[in-house]
């Protein structure tokens, strides 16, 4: 990795707020969450260049990404910017699931459901393994689109009790998930593991 590229940027777009952080692995850190809303897809850019200033995408050693579930048009645009950049500055890109990086800042080490609201009466859901703050928590029940009541009656079924964390997505929390994104990446890309843009999706929820 060149001296001057160190820098890792987090990008989620998968609510209602572009939340952005980036991080130096020198202890120099910086986020920020803005509700966006519809403005997300004319806005995105601008924001993102003033965000990195000063400085330059040159200094991006790799990019992270959340892919979803969650807004279908906000993942996709979040994936496709990320992947443009990863791409255009030929740096890791690594993509995660909004549900697991909500059970990594959300429990402590241990098995956890974690579900965000969805519509027509159904939340995304699934369950993860917490092992420690820096490692992408591990899949036990994948991410699925769910009705709210076969996800009630999933959890009173599961082959141990779970504490549940219904994620909403406040100003704190986002801004959370995307300092936990760039701690999880700085793990990743410090191992060996460089990810590839091209396997990064969007990862849309559909209905089981």
């Amino acid at each position: 990795m060149p001296q001057n590229q160190q820098w890792i940027l987090a990008l989620d777009t998968t609510g209602a707020r572009l939340n952005l952080a980036l991080d130096s692995g020198t202890g120099q850190t910086r986020s920020q969450s803005l509700p966006l809303g519809r403005d997300l897809s004319t806005d995105l850019h601008t924001q993102l260049q003033q965000f990195v200033s000063p400085l330059s995408w040159e200094e991006m050693a790799a990019i992270a990404v959340l892919t979803g579930p969650g807004s279908y048009t906000g993942s996709r645009i979040g994936v496709v910017t990320a992947r443009t950049l990863a791409q255009m500055l030929q740096v890791p890109l690594y993509g995660y699931s909004t549900l697991a990086l909500a059970a990594a800042i959300s429990a402590e080490p241990g098995a956890i459901a974690v579900s965000i609201p969805a519509q027509r009466h159904h939340v995304y859901g699934g369950v993860y393994q917490v092992e420690d703050a820096r490692l992408y928590p591990t899949p036990l029940v994948a991410d699925r689109n769910i009705s709210i009541l076969h996800w009630e009656a999933f959890l009173k079924i599961y082959e141990t009790p779970l504490p549940h964390c219904q994620f909403e997505f406040s100003e704190d929390n986002s801004l959370k998930l995307v300092q936990r994104m760039t701690a999880i990446a700085r793990q990743q890309l410090n191992s060996g593991q460089l990810g590839d843009w091209s396997r990064v999706l969007p990862a849309y929820g559909k209905p089981s």
